[in-house]
């Protein structure tokens, strides 16, 4: 999904002649802090950041600083951003599992400082919840 967003932004600032540089960091703050005062030592002109955590101190620091930025895919207090309806595609989930009479559900996600995780999973638990589905906060998984 990333990929595909990142394409329709290159798309957009390259029309309004600008380059977009697209730099993966896996997910880890110290490599994305590096990278972005190494692009704004060359004089980057603003960020389209991917991999927001939801205490970012990162980001607030680029706020603080005057640069411009955009979050995109997750979200964190306090920042624009560009996200999906993640609440509502984990409500669909829950509804799915409902729906097919599925009653033990555990829900393994990604980190819990991604806003898409968190939002996934409360948008699944509140839809089951509403239907007296109860999720424990931890769920034994099966050994394969």
């Amino acid at each position: 999904m990333l990929a595909t967003i990142f394409e329709g932004i290159d798309d957009v600032v390259s029309r309004a002649d600008y380059q977009s540089l697209v730099a993966s960091t896996g997910d880890d703050i110290e490599e994305r802090q590096r990278r972005l005062d190494l692009l704004l030592g060359r004089r980057c002109d603003g960020f389209i950041i991917g991999d927001a955590h939801l205490a970012d101190d990162d980001i607030a620091g680029l706020k603080d600083r005057g640069v411009p930025f955009l979050l995109v895919n997750r979200r964190a207090p306090g920042h624009v951003s560009v996200t999906c309806a993640d609440t509502a595609g984990g409500r669909m989930v829950g509804a799915h599992l409902h729906e097919r009479g599925h009653r033990h559900i555990g829900i393994a996600g990604g980190h819990p400082w991604a806003s898409t995780v968190l939002d996934r999973a409360g948008g699944c638990r509140g839809y089951l919840a509403e239907r007296n589905v109860h999720l424990p906060d931890t769920h034994p998984l099966a050994s394969c």
